[in-house]
């Protein structure tokens, strides 16, 4: 009985095995079914895969260097801690889409210092050269109203220069 037992386990196994071997064959959808043939595919399938896996890092590597330029703070290995960076990464979206997407309201706050700082920068710079600049005659509220002609001051010629246009129909006004 025990032989029987045995030699009906081993048939069970073999079947189980071709089973196996035709839900790979099936999932890979190739008709290899033998052992041998299976081994050879599926280690030309590892071998693509694991091509595509250094092409896809050799670029990593490479966009790494290029947002270091960037961005100085960058780490490819501390944002690969991020979660939500290295599934943005593993579904193949740019290094810097998925920095900038992930530190998105770290940039914000940044150039938003940044701006706040340059606009300070050119108050101070403007309020440092108004300061230097001598004041123009008119444009203080405080200062002299504009002086109009004094009819008494006028000399026998400019008397006399106003006098021939105003007969050649020009119109001269004199203000106080």
């Amino acid at each position: 009985m025990t032989t029987l037992k045995l030699k009906r386990d081993k048939d069970e196994g073999k079947e189980h095995y071709r089973r196996l071997i035709s839900l790979i064959a099936e999932h890979y959808e190739t008709d290899v079914s033998e052992p041998a043939a299976l081994a050879d595919f599926l280690e030309q399938k590892w071998q693509e895969q694991e091509r595509t896996r250094q092409s896809c890092l050799d670029a990593a590597v490479e966009q790494a260097q290029t947002l270091q330029q960037i961005y100085p703070d960058f780490d490819l290995a501390r944002e690969m801690q991020n979660s939500l960076f290295a599934a943005l990464v593993q579904a193949q979206v740019p290094l810097k889409t998925a920095y900038e997407a992930v530190h998105l309201e770290e940039m914000a706050a940044l150039a938003a210092d940044r701006a706040k700082d340059e606009l300070q920068r050119q108050i101070t710079e403007a309020i440092r050269i108004r300061g230097c600049r001598v004041p123009e005659n008119g444009i203080y509220a405080n200062c002299g109203r504009a002086l109009g002609r004094d009819v008494a001051r006028l000399s026998r010629e400019q008397r006399a220069d106003y006098a021939r246009r105003a007969a050649k129909g020009e119109q001269i006004t004199f203000t106080k």
